[in-house]
């Protein structure tokens, strides 16, 4: 007795202690780190307070219990999880011995013992063991859980056991992280790699762009602009000063190929010097060859450099699609793997950018959703402008099996879900939790993660000759070509028919 007094003395001195001699257990759901429930076995209502305390689950942690003189049948019907704090001090030989008691599962009928120390009423604590729940009770003892598996294809359940230690038989999938679950499950972030994002090849810079105004920057392409006319003026002033002298005018009216002071005729001219054609008439007087000299030394400078940049630039991909917006503005298809996860993402998206997406280029009104399978989906990417949501190592593992070198150094990457990589999870407030925390972490830090990491997951594919890739040129990149030849086709045409008027017009009158 004199001890338990000196016990509650010290309590006094710092915290807030109750003494009840009531069956009523008294909690507080709040500050339960700083809870402390110290309890004689002896008292004849001991049951009726365990009882309460295990119907409300107060054998966890943190709340603390201390149960004074405890025999091994008063403890037996009770469950003390394995993260309780439940102490034991048992008085033998007028020493007070201390000890902590669990069990590690529900249904064990064995209780397990951690040595805490041995306190002596005239030396105080002789024996002391620092006692760390979550490391002292590593040890389950073989006891059996159940592990969930998520078969999102038919073979993955021939293959669970594939690469496994021979020690480890069983394993469980991971989940993502959705504000649904966290109401029934606790995340544990032993993590795993698994990114979903769209994969796509690099559209070639003409399907994005006219890339026929690349080539020179606005400053290049205005003094090309003052070139042209400054050479058109000065040509036409000295075509128009020849043919006003008479004696040069009689020397070259009949002849074959000397260019007159007409607007059209001076255009067509340089016309022909900048697209390096050349042209039939050409000025007769020696100012006027030099003048068309320089001309032509000057626009074939700038007929090579575009040249050599058009073909550069037929070459390239753009770099502009970067984000889901850019996706959902860009020609490119989409579609998903079919496979569950994928279904809930896209449908339940509440972003507008993101629900556009499933509703204009996923599932459009009227059409089958664009669900497939991954090889269908790689199939479209490698062949097609297709963009492809999966999850990029199984992706990958396709890419490196398939495709050419200079189809691997094309696929670009853009994330449609904004999420955490997938984690274990356990049920909400298991007593397992801490046990599980702390060895994931273990195994993360040892590198044993990152070791299965890169023999399960395929990184994506390296390109060793992004500089030595070749495409021919398809419709699009010469779609600014035909369409100017079509718009100079028909500005022809009308004038034709306007030419034909007029001649049926004045033939009339």
């Amino acid at each position: 007795m004199y001890i338990m007094l000196h016990f509650w003395k010290d309590l006094s001195k710092d915290y807030s202690t109750i003494v009840t001699t009531k069956t009523q257990i008294i909690h507080s759901p709040t500050d339960q780190q700083h809870q402390l429930y110290f309890l004689d076995m002896r008292c004849s209502h001991y049951k009726d307070i365990l009882n309460q305390a295990q119907d409300k689950g107060l054998f966890r942690d943190p709340i603390r219990f201390i149960l004074w003189e405890p025999t091994p049948d008063q403890l037996a019907p009770y469950y003390f999880r394995v993260d309780s704090r439940v102490y034991t001090v048992v008085k033998q030989n007028e020493k007070y011995v201390t000890q902590t008691v669990y069990k590690i599962g529900v249904r064990s009928s064995e209780i397990l013992e951690n040595f805490v120390g041995v306190y002596d009423p005239k030396e105080g604590f002789t024996t002391f063991s620092d006692v760390a729940v979550f490391r002292n009770r590593s040890n389950l003892s073989g006891l059996e859980v159940n592990v969930t598996y998520v078969a999102t294809n038919p073979d993955t359940l021939a293959h669970l056991e594939d690469y496994r230690y021979v020690l480890t038989t069983k394993t469980s999938t991971q989940c993502f992280y959705t504000y649904d679950r966290i109401d029934y499950v606790d995340f544990i972030p032993a993590w795993t790699p698994t990114f979903m994002k769209f994969i796509f090849r690099s559209p070639p810079l003409s399907y994005v762009t006219n890339i026929f105004t690349l080539p020179f920057d606005t400053h290049v392409w205005y003094s090309s602009f003052v070139l042209c006319a400054i050479i058109f003026i000065v040509i036409y002033l000295i075509v128009s000063w020849e043919w006003k002298n008479r004696i040069f005018r009689r020397k070259v009216e009949k002849t074959h190929g000397a260019l007159r002071p007409d607007i059209l005729e001076v255009a067509v001219m340089e016309m022909g010097a900048i697209t390096q054609q050349g042209s039939d008439t050409e000025p007769r007087s020696s100012a006027g060859r030099v003048a068309y000299f320089i001309a032509l030394i000057s626009l074939m400078f700038l007929y090579t450099s575009y040249s050599a940049n058009i073909v550069a630039l037929l070459q390239s991909t753009t770099e502009n699609i970067r984000t889901i917006e850019d996706l959902l503005n860009s020609r490119i298809s989409l579609g998903a793997l079919d496979v569950v996860y994928n279904r809930y993402y896209f449908e339940h998206a509440q972003d507008p950018i993101r629900k556009a997406i499933y509703q204009q280029k996923i599932a459009p009104k009227g059409q089958k959703a664009k669900f497939i399978s991954l090889e269908e989906g790689m199939s479209r990417v490698r062949d097609e402008f297709f963009g492809f949501h999966s999850e990029l190592s199984v992706a990958y593992k396709i890419v490196a099996d398939t495709f050419k070198e200079n189809e691997k150094c094309a696929l670009k990457e853009v994330a449609y879900v904004n999420m955490l990589d997938p984690h274990m999870v356990i049920r909400k407030r298991s007593a397992y939790k801490e046990l599980v925390k702390i060895g994931s972490q273990r195994i993360l830090e040892s590198g044993l993660q990152r070791r299965e990491e890169h023999k399960i997951y395929m990184k994506k594919p390296v390109c060793h000759s992004k500089g030595s890739n070749f495409g021919s040129a398809g419709i699009i990149d010469c779609y600014a070509a035909f369409l100017i030849f079509g718009i100079g086709l028909g500005i022809s045409i009308i004038i034709f028919c306007f030419e034909l008027l007029y001649r049926k017009y004045k033939t009339k009158n």
